[in-house]
């Protein structure tokens, strides 16, 4: 579970005790539900991290896996484009809270900082004041549509999935609305190369005769279903 309030900021504190500063690297497989996978460098640990969050604000789930390196670099690639950079610094206040700023996408038109600070508990999230020399400035918790996975929609162009792989498809392609979670699957997260209906977690359609024209996934090779496609009733993708 992940308790934290959120902030604009115009850049890092000068004056609150430095604690550690990362170099991160970040990247969206779905954005509803989030599955983020995210490279992290500090001075104390490298680390590589598969990330599923929930709907929500001050509150929501949030579940991370550790992965293998070669498995992150294999999942980043399906996006099919560029990650989000990262520069955070984490900041230790008064209470044993710590501070997190973030530089987004440095040196891009659409570079921006802000500010988060965790809790044990909704009741410390609540009763938490920032004093004037945190330098926080408006307070975006509530603020829908204030998040990274928002940014990673606005400012990567959309694209769908293969239903069968989950390779990243070109616009015009519909196949899910969000990629399949094979990861989850460990005979599926071990080789990345599903081979059968029972290694999806999502159903996929029966492709019938009337389909073999159909464009097929640049990657997988397998049967893409173009729009305007409407699942049969009863019938999810």
């Amino acid at each position: 579970m992940e308790i934290e309030r959120k902030w604009k900021i115009s850049g890092f504190p000068d004056h609150l005790p430095l604690l550690d500063t990362f170099q991160m690297r970040q990247s969206y497989l779905s954005t509803c539900p989030v599955v983020r996978v995210r490279e992290s460098i500090s001075t104390k640990k490298h680390t590589f991290i598969l990330c599923f969050k929930g709907h929500g604000t001050l509150v929501r789930e949030e579940i991370e896996l550790p992965l293998e390196e070669g498995v992150f670099r294999r999942l980043e690639a399906l996006t099919g484009h560029p990650p989000i950079t990262k520069e955070l610094r984490l900041y230790a206040l008064s209470g044993g809270l710590k501070l997190e700023v973030s530089c987004v996408d440095k040196g891009l038109p659409t570079e921006f900082y802000y500010a988060e600070v965790e809790f044990d508990s909704v009741e410390s999230a609540n009763a938490f004041s920032p004093l004037p020399e945190y330098g926080l400035g408006e307070e975006m918790t509530e603020s829908a549509g204030f998040s990274m996975s928002h940014y990673w929609q606005s400012t990567r162009p959309n694209q769908t999935h293969c239903l069968h792989c989950g390779a990243a498809l070109t616009n015009g392609v519909m196949q899910c609305k969000t990629p399949l979670l094979w990861a989850l699957q460990p005979q599926v997260s071990s080789s990345l190369s599903p081979s059968s209906p029972e290694d999806f977690i999502f159903p996929h359609p029966t492709l019938d005769e009337t389909t073999l024209n159909a464009p097929r996934c640049p990657v997988c090779g397998r049967i893409t279903l173009s729009p305007p496609y409407e699942a049969p009733r009863g019938e999810t993708l």
